[in-house]
Parts: C-alpha cells; sequence; structure tokens
C-alpha cells in the first residue's frame, strides 16, 4: 500500500514528454534548462545533489563576494550546459526571466526562444548565459555580463514565474500565434512552517505575500480560462540556499514526499488532467497522419 502511494506521488520520467514550456528563475532557472535540455527527473535531482558540494564552499559573506564560488558556479555550468546548448535549438519553449541592472532603474530581462511582435528575441543565447544571469543571487555570485550588460537574479524582479507566463502567453495570443495552455504546472522551493502557523498560510513578509497574490491571481485567471492548474509548494521547508549538509537536506527531502502524500488528491488530479492531454497528443497525431496526404498542417 505505501509503494503505490509513493509511486502515485512520485511518478516517473515520462511526465517532462508532455511538458512543451518551460519557465524558470534563480535556481528554477538551472532545473528548467536542465529538463529542457533532455536530462531525466531523476538525472536533474543528483546534478543538483553534487552541485552544492561543488559550489558552496566557503561560509562567509567576505570569502563568497571575494572568493572563487563565482568561477566554481561557472565551471558546473560549462559542465553541464555545453557551447552546444543554443536557445533556438531547443525544440522546448523556454522562458528565463533576470533582472538588468546596467540600468537605472534596473530592469526585467526576459530570455525566450520564440519570437514576440515588439519584443526582443534572444534566440542565439546559450543555456549556460541563461542559467548564469538568473540565478545571480546578490551576495553570492558576481554579476553575469553579457556584452554590455550586466544580470542578476531574476527571482529580484519576478520572485513568481506564473507572472511571467501568463504575460508572454498573452503577449503570444496578441501577436496573432494560435497558442492555448493545456495545463500549467506550478513547482514552488517550499514554504517556512512557522509562518504557515502564525499567518494561516504560506507567506514570507511582504515578499511572500506578494508571491501569494500572484500565485493567487494566476490560478484565478487559469480557473477563468479553464486551464488546469496545479500548485506543488511543500510545507515546512526552511533550507538556505548554500545549505550543504546531507542530513538537513535528506529533511527536506522527507518532508516534500511527506507533503506530496498528504496532498495524494492533488497528486491524483494531476496525474488524470496528465493523461487526458497525452490522449488528445495521440488523437491529434493520428488525425494529422490521416490528412498528410492533403498536406494539411494542423
Amino acid at each position: 500500500m505505501k509503494w503505490a502511494l509513493f509511486r502515485r506521488a512520485l511518478g516517473d520520467e515520462s511526465l517532462l514528454s508532455l511538458v512543451d514550456w518551460y519557465v524558470g528563475c534563480s535556481t528554477g532557472a538551472m532545473l528548467a534548462l536542465a529538463l529542457a535540455k533532455g536530462y531525466s527527473l531523476t538525472d536533474s535531482f543528483f546534478l543538483y545533489w553534487e552541485m552544492k558540494n561543488e559550489i558552496f564552499l566557503d561560509k562567509s559573506t567576505m570569502k563568497r563576494l571575494f572568493g572563487n564560488v563565482t568561477n566554481r558556479v561557472n565551471a558546473v555550468l560549462n559542465r553541464v550546459f555545453p557551447d552546444e546548448d543554443i536557445f533556438h535549438l531547443c525544440p522546448k519553449r523556454l522562458t528565463v526571466p533576470a533582472l538588468n541592472v546596467t540600468m537605472t532603474p534596473s530592469k526585467l530581462h526576459v530570455f525566450r526562444n520564440y519570437p514576440i511582435k515588439g519584443s526582443h528575441w534572444d534566440k542565439d543565447i546559450s543555456f549556460r548565459d541563461a542559467a548564469r544571469a538568473s540565478s545571480a543571487a546578490p551576495t553570492y555570485f558576481h554579476p553575469h555580463v553579457l556584452g554590455d550588460d550586466k544580470y542578476v537574479d531574476g527571482s529580484l524582479a519576478a520572485n513568481c514565474p506564473l507572472t511571467i507566463l501568463l504575460r508572454e502567453y498573452d503577449k503570444c495570443r496578441q501577436g496573432g500565434e494560435n497558442l492555448r495552455l493545456a495545463c500549467v504546472i506550478s513547482i514552488g522551493t517550499g514554504e517556512p512552517l512557522e509562518t504557515v502557523r502564525r499567518y494561516g498560510h504560506p507567506t514570507h513578509g511582504t515578499g511572500g505575500g506578494q508571491e501569494k497574490s500572484a500565485i493567487e491571481c494566476a490560478e484565478d485567471r487559469c480557473a477563468v480560462s479553464g486551464i488546469p492548474f496545479f500548485r506543488i509548494s511543500p510545507v515546512g521547508i526552511d533550507v538556505r540556499i548554500d545549505q550543504i549538509d546531507d542530513g538537513k537536506l535528506m529533511d527536506m527531502i522527507w518532508d516534500t514526499l511527506k507533503y506530496l502524500l498528504q496532498n495524494i488528491e492533488t497528486v491524483d488530479k494531476l496525474g488524470a488532467a496528465l493523461v487526458s492531454i497525452r490522449e488528445a497528443k495521440l488523437e491529434r497525431k493520428m488525425f494529422c497522419c490521416t490528412r498528410q496526404r492533403s498536406q494539411t498542417i494542423l
């Protein structure tokens, strides 16, 4: 019984075959691009697990600012994303926000591999540069320089990528693209249990309140549009970005597994939605094959 529940909660690697659009900022940008590149969920987990010991060796802020932590993260990204990993070569739709601090005031920049009328198209940007720019957290990493511009962590301007997704979606449709969202899966990094007890729902003070509002707005927007929306963000997670203690990280993983089991109904609904999407894709593929002789493009 327990094994069956774990299988339902964890699913399998076939999930990624149904994902057509990856949106992520900061640490989420690294993971989103790894999955879009073709790493499996299991591979991505172990890449991230090993990455912590390669990057976060300096505990003091001064050592991080003047040490080699930036060189170390660059070395990791060079290995994970080689030169041939370029945005326009990826069959998946990619959206990675970062903050351009070259100008005053700073301006949100969105790296994307699809055209939008009136917006810059970063089709030649590398996975490595986009990941590095979006994850350049101040006090941890130096800003990432691309040409004449400097970029820092995208979460400083877009802590909830859902707002970026919906804005990009609207722009694409306004530009005449026949685009439809079949399902939105939002993966969060977790919420500290203490704030849930204090306020009754997950927040992080002012910043967290804004994120919560953005999530609620996105959920409402999807509900009105008939788009299945699923938010997965474990409660009881309060881990620093530079945490490398295996014991504390294993506790975090266990809390995540408990969260999934406690929300198994949501997991089942997500599974049902994905099965429906898969069946619809197969039907379209079969229909397309029957119309192939007439050269009709669906």
